[in-house]
C-alpha cells in the first residue's frame, strides 16, 4: 500500500483498462432505476466509460502532482484509493446480483448496495479534490 500511496497515478491508470474490460463484459445489460413518474435506464457500457474517464482524470491529477514535485497527502490518498476500490467492487456486486432478485427485500438490499457504491464514488472524488488542492498549495515538496 505504501508504493501505491507514493505513486497513485499508476493505480488509477491501471483502473482504466479494468473499467473498459468490465464495460465489455456487461455491455448488453443496463442500469434501470425506477422512480415515481417513470424509468431511468443507462447502459453499463456507458457507465464504465464514464468511470474510465474519471480514473484517467484522477491519474492525470496525481501525475501532475508528481511532475510538479509535490507530494500528495498519504492518508488522504489511501482513503481515496480504498473508497474508489470499494465503490467499484460494490458496483460490480450490484451488477452480478441484480438479475437474480426474487423478493422485494432482496431488491431493497441490492438498491442499498448501488446507493453505497455511488455515495463512496462521490465521496472519493471529493477526497481526491481536497487532496489535490492541499498538495498544490502546501509549501513542502
Amino acid at each position: 500500500m505504501k508504493k501505491i500511496a507514493e505513486k497513485p497515478h499508476f493505480f488509477f491508470f491501471g483502473l482504466i483498462p479494468v473499467s473498459i474490460i468490465l464495460g465489455f463484459i456487461f455491455k448488453n445489460n443496463s442500469l434501470k432505476i425506477a422512480y415515481y413518474g417513470g424509468d431511468f435506464s443507462i447502459n453499463y457500457w456507458n457507465t464504465f466509460l464514464i468511470m474510465a474517464v474519471f480514473f484517467s482524470l484522477m491519474g492525470l491529477n496525481y501525475f501532475a502532482l508528481n511532475w510538479a514535485k509535490k507530494r500528495s497527502k498519504k492518508w488522504l490518498t489511501i482513503i481515496h484509493i480504498l473508497f474508489q476500490t470499494l465503490s467499484l467492487i460494490l458496483f460490480v456486486i450490484y451488477i452480478l446480483k441484480i438479475d437474480n432478485v426474487k423478493t422485494e427485500n432482496e431488491a431493497d438490499i441490492i438498491n442499498i448496495i448501488l446507493f453505497c457504491s455511488l455515495l463512496l464514488f462521490v465521496i472519493s472524488v471529493f477526497i481526491h479534490l481536497i487532496n489535490f488542492i492541499i498538495s498544490l498549495i502546501s509549501k513542502e515538496d
